[in-house]
């Protein structure tokens, strides 16, 4: 009996042994991924937006362009803004992430809104969309956030509009709600 006493007593010196020696080794090893050469790169990024009404079809109160206000970063390699700040050039083929958000103003009571992102003229996503039926809040927040895929020669551009006319805009007294970020994925 006191053989196998001393035996599992060896054993047990030998398997805490090697537990530490483990758990040492896994502490010791420093786990890092390097990021891909594809990692997502920021394109661009604004923190300010107001209303442009310059550009047909988007010359109404009702149905409008995002102007492009406080450029924080824009790198050429990807984009280039152009039309009085209205329209996003995507210079390098692939995939890009859109992320919007704004504070609307002037929201009436039975009403529909939509934010429309536009490539090349044309409604590529809805990007956001609310219906006013009872009170008005005045202001509605949008957190939106969209992927687009480009060949390298398409430019986007956001559209702002409502179904009966109503007269509203980006809240342009307080920007801090305010921002858009364009991402390039890959």
């Amino acid at each position: 009996m006191a053989k196998n006493v001393i035996g599992f007593i060896i054993l047990g010196i030998i398997s805490i042994g090697a537990l530490g020696l483990a758990g040492y080794n896994f502490l010791e090893t420093q786990i890092f991924v390097e990021p891909e050469e594809d990692f997502p790169k920021v394109a661009g990024l604004w923190n300010a937006f107001d209303r442009n009404v310059d550009y047909f079809p988007y010359n109404d109160s009702n149905n409008w362009l995002f102007e492009l206000l406080d450029n924080v970063y824009n790198d050429s390699e990807y984009i280039s803004v152009n039309n009085t700040n209205t329209c996003i050039s995507l210079k390098k083929a692939g995939l890009y992430r859109i992320q919007i958000a704004v504070l609307l103003s002037s929201i009436d009571m039975n009403e529909d809104y939509w934010i429309h992102l536009l490539k090349n003229g044309a409604i590529f996503l809805y990007l956001y969309y609310f219906e006013c039926k009872s009170d008005p809040p005045g202001y509605v927040t949008v957190n939106a956030e969209g992927y687009i895929m480009s060949d390298g020669d398409d430019y986007i551009q956001f559209n702002g509009k409502s179904r009966n006319g109503d007269i509203f805009a980006p809240y342009i007294s307080n920007q801090d709600f305010n921002q858009l970020l364009i991402e390039f994925i890959m």
